[in-house]
């Protein structure tokens, strides 16, 4: 076989820098109303290709592979986005991206420091020094690496994480057993989910500040034991800023 030389090597050697090179994301995030969206997370599915917006709500991912690909947008608080995008080579495409926030508020939890906690926080406190439940921290979370939410859960033993279909590959969080659905509760209100989203669209660990879970109705605190679904098992997230303090 001969050597290949000449037009067609430089031409062989333009195509695989412009693959290695990639294209670039670059746009906004924003409310209906054009409110920037200060933190919400943007990454390539399929990829670790990630990023998060800045205090306009824009954001930038460079060395995108030249594909078609599919940017997965969510911010707590909100409804998630997954938006097919064509990507090229050498090129820059700008994606506006509006979410629709979900109807119910989640009260503001900032973490100013450890040795300050609010009110909130010196209950997570005091209910885990005491117990029944399971709880996790913030360090507890950081050694799993866990990379998604319910990756935290499947290590709670009356829990059980079971995928179902869903154009998101939803997961179904159910009590060990039963096959009853947990109840969510976000920085001490209730979370209801949408039926066809699984809560790692709303949720990832490294916003969570600590976890607690109770997987039977007779350990689940009287403020998260409001409705039905508490008999069923109650997992209570504390998030390490909540979103109205966001978009503050």
């Amino acid at each position: 076989m001969k050597p290949i030389t000449g037009p067609v090597l430089a031409l062989l050697c333009a195509a695989q820098l412009s693959a290695q090179i990639g294209g670039t994301l670059s746009g906004t995030v924003t409310t209906a109303d054009g409110t920037p969206l200060h933190m919400a997370r943007i990454s390539v599915v399929g990829t670790t290709m990630g990023t998060v917006a800045d205090t306009v709500g824009g954001w930038k991912l460079i060395g995108v592979p030249g594909l078609s690909q599919r940017l997965h947008v969510r911010m707590l608080g909100y409804a998630p986005q997954a938006l097919p995008v064509q990507v090229k080579s050498g090129e820059t495409l700008h994606v506006k991206v509006v979410l629709t926030p979900i109807p119910f508020s989640l009260e503001a939890l900032e973490i100013a420091a450890a040795s300050a906690p609010t009110p909130a926080l010196r209950g997570f406190e005091e209910r885990m020094s005491r117990g029944p439940g399971t709880f996790f921290t913030r360090e507890d979370i950081l050694r799993m690496q866990a990379r998604q939410f319910t990756d935290v859960l499947r290590r709670v033993p009356g829990l059980q994480v079971r995928p179902v279909s869903g154009a998101y590959g939803n997961v179904s969080v159910q009590t060990r057993g039963s096959g009853c659905q947990v109840a969510f509760f976000v920085n001490g209100t209730a979370f209801p989910i949408p039926v066809d989203l699984p809560i790692n669209e709303f949720i990832s660990p490294e916003e969570v500040f600590g976890i607690e879970v109770y997987s039977g109705s007779s350990e689940v605190p009287a403020q998260f034991n409001s409705s039905v679904k508490g008999r069923c098992g109650v997992v209570v997230v504390w998030t390490r800023v909540g979103p109205e303090a966001i978009r503050k």
